[in-house]
């Protein structure tokens, strides 16, 4: 799949799950970080490069969804 995402209660375990299944080849942000949430206003700077990323509580900036959907699109590969 291009784009997956993990659902459920808070605190489950949702975050780590993604960074173990990830491995060390993806980058991994969370919108908890300030200093992450501030770039989130400015989406792409999240979606530089080409390596897969991760993003953690990205329902504290549902505006980057529609950019999310857009690269996913715009990518060739899987799990981007």
């Amino acid at each position: 799949m291009r784009v997956t995402t993990l659902r459920g209660a808070r605190h489950t375990g949702k975050a780590t799950l993604a960074r173990v299944i990830g491995g060390l080849n993806r980058s991994f942000v969370t919108l908890d970080d300030p200093t992450i949430g501030r770039l989130a206003r400015q989406p792409g700077s999240l979606f530089r490069g080409e390596a897969p990323l991760t993003i953690a509580e990205i329902q504290r900036a549902p505006h980057l969804l529609q950019r999310l959907v857009q690269e996913a699109e715009r990518s060739e590969g899987r799990g981007r």
